[in-house]
């Protein structure tokens, strides 16, 4: 417990900082992408997933010290004051059983705690995931990756939260088990994506992998 309330040193410049680390955050460049993986209606991010942010993405997800990933998950894009939060779930897209083991936790599930903590959101596990790690993986072999879902009871949107989208095989693996147990509109909300400027979607296809994208 002492290691969430003590300040947390800045895995960027080394700064002892009792939130967040403001001098480095705003040097972070913010994600211009707007592709949408299939699958998802919208997706939102905050920023690029390469030099200083990708060091602080690993750096929360390797320390035992959680408060990294709640500063993360405040720093979300949120729904906005008149978006009808009764009406959203936050979940998450879940990591593999090898990880969580390793580690003791879920990343992502942290991340989407905060999210709804912060926005007023409920929150529920709805995914289940079939597949193992994805880092190291082949496109090809990202591509296996599935997951079971779940419906939540009087929610018309759903928004699934994860640390960073590379390709966006997980989010759309993820929005299309939700569509299938029945969801009309998932949205994807991340901290950090590696680029894909020019790109509009992923056409991933197969089983989890709806042909759906782009803005509502």
């Amino acid at each position: 417990m002492w290691r969430r309330v003590l300040p947390l040193i800045c895995p960027v410049c080394g700064a002892r900082c009792s939130n967040s680390c403001a001098a480095c955050w705003e040097r972070f460049p913010p994600s211009t992408d707007v592709s949408v993986p299939l699958g998802l209606d919208e997706l939102w991010c905050r920023f690029a997933y390469a030099g200083p942010v990708r060091h602080l993405v690993l750096a929360a997800k390797a320390t035992p010290a959680y408060g990294w990933l709640a500063v993360m998950g405040r720093s979300l894009p949120g729904p906005g004051a008149d978006a009808g939060a009764a009406s959203f779930v936050v979940t998450w897209a879940t990591g593999s059983d090898a990880h969580r083991r390793s580690r003791g936790y879920d990343p992502a599930e942290r991340l989407a705690r905060s999210y709804a903590r912060l926005h007023g959101l409920r929150v529920a596990e709805l995914l289940e995931r079939r597949g193992g790690p994805q880092a190291g993986r082949t496109a090809r072999e990202r591509a296996l990756l599935r997951f079971d879902a779940v419906a939540p009871r009087g929610a018309d949107v759903v928004v699934v939260v994860d640390d960073v989208v590379t390709t966006g095989i997980t989010m759309s693996r993820a929005a299309g088990a939700l569509r299938d147990a029945g969801v009309a509109v998932v949205i994807g909300v991340c901290f950090a994506r590696r680029e894909l400027r020019g790109a509009s979607g992923l056409n991933i296809g197969g089983e989890n992998g709806v042909a759906r994208g782009g803005a509502v």
